[in-house]
């Protein structure tokens, strides 16, 4: 794994939205970076309009109360 890029960022899935838009804190210059998700509720999910700064993070199921998402990044 030399010179691979791992960090952690989060973002807020509002109440009742089923996506939320992720603009990364580190730009990559492509797209090959993956991404872990620990989300705290049962839900499908899954990643829409991935771009080297960002993607769309989409879930199943609404629920009544915003939830913090971690997100884990990796790109080699």
């Amino acid at each position: 794994m030399a010179g691979a890029i791992i960090y952690r960022q989060t973002a807020t899935l509002t109440a009742g939205n089923t996506y939320v838009d992720v603009t990364l804190d580190h730009s990559f210059s492509d797209t090959s970076y993956t991404i872990a998700v620990e989300i705290p509720y049962q839900t499908s999910w899954w990643i829409t309009n991935k771009t080297s700064s960002g993607f769309r993070f989409n879930v199943g199921t609404t629920i009544a109360y915003s939830q913090t998402i971690n997100f884990i990044i990796y790109h080699e």
